[in-house]
């Protein structure tokens, strides 16, 4: 669970059953969203089932982040903006 207007660290995740490598989340500057570190190997889609339960939502994530040009493989160290529904 990440919790608003805080900084959460964890190295695995857990949801639905599958466990996850989670990026570091810091400060989002929207009320309506937040911002994570990508880790290596990680894209838009593995985001998109990982905080939004469902990978066909990551054009919400791309169209947050027009600055990302390639979002099917992220660099480690990426910020990604993420929707929080």
């Amino acid at each position: 669970m990440i919790v608003r207007g805080s900084r959460y660290s964890a190295g695995s995740e857990t949801r639905n059953n599958n466990t996850y490598t989670v990026a570091n989340a810091t400060k989002f500057s929207s009320p309506n969203a937040m911002v994570v570190v990508a880790s290596e190997g990680q894209s838009m889609e593995l985001l998109a089932a990982m905080y939004l339960n469902d990978s066909t939502q990551y054009w919400k994530i791309a169209d947050l982040n027009p600055q990302i040009a390639f979002p099917d493989k992220l660099t480690a160290g990426t910020q990604v903006k993420i929707p929080i529904l």
